[in-house]
């Protein structure tokens, strides 16, 4: 039985910290432990967290990307409990295991500051 793995090294590249963002979607249906090693620079101050949704795929007609409806509302599925941006350069892996969802996205919620951040996302099924 083959295990699946889902590699992103470039997952988020840059994006200014100024203004909370998302990232794209992920499909990780199949996958239940995900990694999400993230770094940042400048005075970011924020929380990482993750959305899930169960909705249906869609796809896009002219770039044919696939992405969950927007049929039902993303949830909350998981917030990073320690090791958030605050104030400083650093970085963190937000490791999540046992995700009930087909898809996910990494939210970032600024609260104060600004810099930019890169985030590496691994997934693997069991």
């Amino acid at each position: 039985m083959a295990i699946d793995r889902v590699s992103k090294p470039k997952y988020i590249v840059g994006t200014s910290t100024g203004a909370t963002f998302q990232g794209t979607w992920l499909n990780v249906n199949g996958l239940d432990n995900l990694s999400f090693h993230c770094q940042w620079t400048g005075t970011t101050t924020g929380t990482l967290s993750l959305d899930g949704t169960n909705a249906e795929t869609i796809q896009d007609p002219s770039t044919r990307q696939d992405s969950p409806s927007t049929r039902v509302t993303p949830a909350t599925v998981a917030t990073l409990a320690a090791g958030n941006p605050a104030g400083g350069a650093s970085q963190v892996m937000f490791n999540v295991t046992n995700i009930p969802a087909k898809w996910v996205r990494l939210v970032f919620t600024r609260s104060a500051g600004t810099g930019a951040l890169d985030c590496a996302f691994m997934g693997k099924g069991i």
